[in-house]
């Protein structure tokens, strides 16, 4: 066996508006202008004690889009409300430590697997982390770049910085007895290979 993520997905509710009908029937595209998902509960997990599977390139957003046989146009993708819950076995410790995502706001654009020549996956979103807000979380990506080159920024607010220690404990025994930290933020440019920011 090798590491995989195991996942789990529920919603309250789902929301689609500006279906082109026609095309869906015929099994020729999926074109949608918007989408709205209410309070999604995700959890996911993995356990790294697990032997990983070298070799196997991970996609980035752009390019799992583009392997989409039919054409997929989806204006955007709204998310309200949403927890995920990212559960991970520590193969220093031994232990599982959960990292708790809570109020996630999110909303994707210009979802397709058909892009234009100036066409960009861009996503903007807000969120809770150990209770501290994620004020600022945006995400652009290029379809057309063969490296699938991206932006990234974000900006948390000040936060006390013991209050990591119930992730970095049970994953990498460090425990941080005190600190304040202002607000944190970071730009990141990057590709398939490598970022710096």
């Amino acid at each position: 066996f090798w590491q995989k993520d195991y996942l789990t997905c529920h919603t309250d509710h789902i929301g689609l508006k500006g279906i082109n009908t026609q095309a869906l029937l015929q099994d020729t595209a999926l074109s949608i202008r918007s989408v709205h998902l209410q309070s999604p509960t995700i959890s996911t997990f993995r356990n790294k004690n697990i032997p990983f599977q070298h070799g196997v390139e991970k996609l980035m957003p752009g390019k799992l889009l583009a392997g989409i046989k039919i054409p997929v146009g989806i204006d955007s993708v709204q998310i309200q409300d949403a927890s995920i819950d990212v559960h991970e076995v520590s193969a220093i410790t031994k232990r599982e430590g959960i990292v708790p995502i809570k109020k996630l706001n999110a909303l994707f654009r210009n979802i397709t697997s058909r892009p234009l020549e100036k066409d960009s996956l861009l996503l903007e979103a807000s969120a809770q982390v150990l209770d501290y807000d994620i004020r600022t979380f945006t995400y652009v990506e290029s379809y057309l770049d063969s490296l699938s080159g991206f932006r990234m920024n974000y900006g948390i607010a000040p936060m006390e910085l013991s209050h990591v220690t119930a992730v970095s404990n049970p994953l990498s025994a460090i425990a941080v007895t005190r600190g304040q930290a202002d607000t944190l933020y970071a730009r990141v440019s990057g590709n398939k290979y490598a970022a710096f920011g």
